[in-house]
């Protein structure tokens, strides 16, 4: 998805020919390469404690601020956007920042480009998943549900968003088996 919706991804063209998509006509085809993407994996928050995970999640924030590290040389960014831009990519913002940091990072986008941004989150709840087994599930969910609400919920910026999660559902045999097992 990223490859193909992705502005700074022209080069990438080559690897649709052929595929389904390109034969659907311009409805579809229009959309190649016209919107800026923030495509973030979740994945890295495999840690024993919150501090931990959440410096993996800053990384991982950080890393794809460092892809986009044109946006500071962007006339069409403000300048006291850029100086919290530069903060993010050199460590120094505040840990609250990055509550924020998805919703920031797309209004930057549009900013530039003048298109909202599409936003990709791949394991989303690898994160909630090791906080739960590992006892920091409350500080875990009060930073995910922030980071969620202001980069998807209530962002303009943002054209739509794609969440895709690596654990199972557990069926309904899963449970009533376990039930059985644990009940006597």
């Amino acid at each position: 998805m990223q490859y193909f919706f992705d502005i700074t991804k022209k080069d990438s063209a080559p690897i649709f020919e052929g595929l389904n998509i390109m034969s659907q006509g311009e409805k579809y085809a229009s959309h190649m390469h016209k919107y800026p993407v923030v495509s973030l994996s979740l994945k890295s928050a495999e840690n024993r404690s919150f501090a931990d995970s959440f410096y993996s999640l800053k990384n991982v924030i950080a890393g794809e601020y460092s892809r986009h590290r044109y946006l500071l040389d962007s006339p069409n960014v403000e300048d006291y956007k850029k100086n919290e831009y530069r903060k993010v990519l050199n460590k120094e913002i505040e840990d609250n920042f990055y509550n924020n940091s998805l919703k920031f990072l797309t209004e930057c986008l549009e900013a530039h480009y003048g298109e909202k941004t599409i936003v990709l989150i791949d394991e989303y709840d690898v994160p909630l998943e090791k906080a739960y087994f590992n006892g920091y599930y409350d500080e875990m969910t009060a930073f995910v549900r922030s980071f969620f609400h202001n980069g998807l919920k209530t962002n303009n910026s943002l054209h739509f968003a794609v969440m895709t999660g690596c654990l199972r559902r557990p069926s309904a045999t899963t449970t009533s088996t376990r039930r059985s097992t644990t009940g006597s």
